[in-house]
């Protein structure tokens, strides 16, 4: 049976995932190393969409 909080809990982080693509193409690659350096677990992060 379809659990329609968790479902849309899913859309909900689907849609901020997708923003937050949006947002990295517009980064030029020096500031998405800066933020990679201070926060290693968003290297992991994107290397698991990639």
């Amino acid at each position: 049976m379809l659990d329609w909080g968790q479902t849309y809990q899913s859309v909900g982080l689907l849609n901020y995932a997708k923003e937050i693509s949006k947002a990295l193409e517009e980064l030029d690659l020096e500031t998405l190393s800066q933020l990679i350096d201070q926060f290693p677990e968003l290297r992991n992060t994107l290397l698991n969409q990639f």
